[in-house]
This record gives structure tokens, C-alpha cells and sequence, in this order.
């Protein structure tokens, strides 16, 4: 399963780009009620760090893991702050990166084939690693048009 893993880690090397971006449009939002790319970067550390330290464990042994208890709304809110807090671009990106590569280094010896349960929703390892590649790609393309738009 190496080629997901190296699809799960490609963000960090878009997180390395980001550090030639200039400071003031990290920093702006991406669009009008939209976040900036530094509280989009805070959206992934918080998220890796909830899946890491929260979900990741329990799916490697195939358990079965209830809903989470988290509020949506309220972490990103939380991560958006903490981008706006006064961090530097530079931090955040690395923190970004720290958190990404936590997560590969647990998965690296993986059963990407392992089943859990997330509430009544069966997964595999593999399908669940897939989403957030997804989720990765979208935000990717957000911050990558905004940078285009805007340099």
C-alpha cells in the first residue's frame, strides 16, 4: 500500500510550496467568507492531531469506534483562531507537516484492508486514508487557485 501512503504524505510537499508564498496573501482569505490558506494549513494540523491521537489507533485494530463526539464547527473555528493568533507562516507549515508525517509513520506498517466501524459505517483503513487524500485535494486546489488569482 505504498502508493497510498505516498498519496497520504503529497500534501507536505505542497505545504513546503506554501513556505515561497508571501506572508500577507497566507494570510488573506481565499474568498469573500472564506478562510486564508494559514487557517486552512490550522484546519489540517488540528484534524491530523484528532485523527492521529483519537481515531487512528482504534482503526488499526480493526475496532469499532463510535461517532465522533467532536463538533465540527467548533474545531475549525478553534483552528482558524489559532492561525490568526500571531504564528508564523513558517511554524504552521511545519507544524502541518510534523502532524501529516506522525500519521504516515503509524500507517506505514498498516493492513490497509483492516475493517472498523465508524457509528453503523463499515471502512476499511484504505477507504478512510482515501477520503482524507480527497479532503487534502480539495483544499489544495482552494489554496492554489487563490495563490494563482492573487500573485
Amino acid at each position: 500500500m505504498r502508493n497510498i501512503l505516498e498519496e497520504y504524505t503529497r500534501i507536505t510537499d505542497f505545504f513546503e510550496q506554501l513556505k515561497t508564498t508571501p506572508e500577507k496573501l497566507f494570510f488573506l482569505a481565499i474568498g469573500e467568507n472564506k478562510w486564508s490558506s494559514a487557517a486552512i494549513v490550522a484546519h489540517f494540523i488540528y484534524w491530523d492531531r484528532y485523527i492521529l491521537e483519537s481515531r487512528l489507533p482504534g482503526m488499526l485494530e480493526g475496532r469499532d469506534l463510535e461517532k465522533s463526539s467532536v463538533h465540527v464547527e467548533e474545531m475549525n473555528d478553534r483552528a482558524k483562531h489559532y492561525a490568526h493568533s500571531g504564528v508564523s507562516k513558517e511554524h504552521l507549515l511545519d507544524e502541518a507537516i510534523s502532524w501529516r508525517m506522525k500519521s504516515a509513520q503509524l500507517l506505514k506498517d498498516a493492513d490497509f484492508n483492516k475493517s472498523f466501524r465508524i457509528g453503523e459505517k463499515p471502512l476499511t483503513l484504505k477507504q478512510f486514508i482515501e477520503g482524507d487524500i480527497e479532503h487534502d485535494r480539495h483544499h489544495m486546489r482552494q489554496m492554489e487557485e487563490h495563490i494563482k488569482r492573487n500573485l
